[in-house]
C-alpha cells in the first residue's frame, strides 16, 4: 500500500502538533517550514484534518492550528482515514471468466483479512505513542493473522 503525498503531509502535521501540544496555536508557516511540507499544499491538508475533527484552527494574529483532542486519543488510523479517499486493500476489478472468479475468491478473502490487520495495527498507535521519547509499551513488530491466507 502506498499513501498519497498529502497523507504523508497530514501525518507530519499531526505529529508536529502533537509534539507541540502545549504551545497553543501554531502558524501554518511554522508547520510547513519545520516539517518540510510545501506551503501551498498545507492549507488543503489542514482543511481535511479540521473537517475530520482532528485539528482546531483559529484565524487572526494569534491564530494557527492545534490538536482538537488529546494526543493519546488520536490514532494513526484516524489520520490516514481522514487523508485517504479510499483505504482498502483490493485488486483491480474487471469482467473475468467464471473459473478466474472462483480462483480469485480466496485472494479476495485474503485481502480482506490483511486489510483488517492493517487497520488494526494503525489503530494501535496514538500520536502520544509516536512522539513520546520513551514509550511505555513496546510496539509489536509482527501481527498474527488468524485467518492466514
Amino acid at each position: 500500500m502506498h499513501f498519497r503525498a498529502e497523507t504523508d503531509y497530514g501525518i507530519r502535521t499531526m505529529l508536529y502538533l502533537a509534539l507541540n501540544c502545549n504551545a497553543g496555536f501554531i502558524s501554518s508557516a511554522k508547520i510547513a517550514e519545520d516539517m518540510s511540507i510545501p506551503p501551498k499544499v498545507l492549507p488543503r491538508v489542514l482543511v481535511r484534518l479540521s473537517h475530520s475533527g482532528l485539528v482546531q484552527s483559529k484565524v487572526g494574529i494569534t491564530g494557527g492550528h492545534q490538536l482538537s483532542r488529546p494526543r493519546d486519543s488520536i490514532t494513526l488510523l484516524d489520520i490516514v482515514q481522514c487523508m485517504e479517499d479510499r483505504l482498502t486493500l483490493s485488486r483491480h476489478r474487471q469482467a473475468i471468466s467464471p473459473i478466474a472468479t472462483a480462483l480469485l475468491t480466496k485472494t479476495d478473502d485474503c485481502l480482506f483479512v490483511l486489510d483488517d490487520a492493517l487497520k488494526h495495527a494503525m489503530a494501535l498507535y496514538t500520536l502520544q505513542d509516536l512522539v513520546d521519547p520513551a514509550p511505555q509499551t513496546e510496539f509489536p513488530r509482527y501481527f498474527y493473522i488468524s485467518n492466514a491466507c
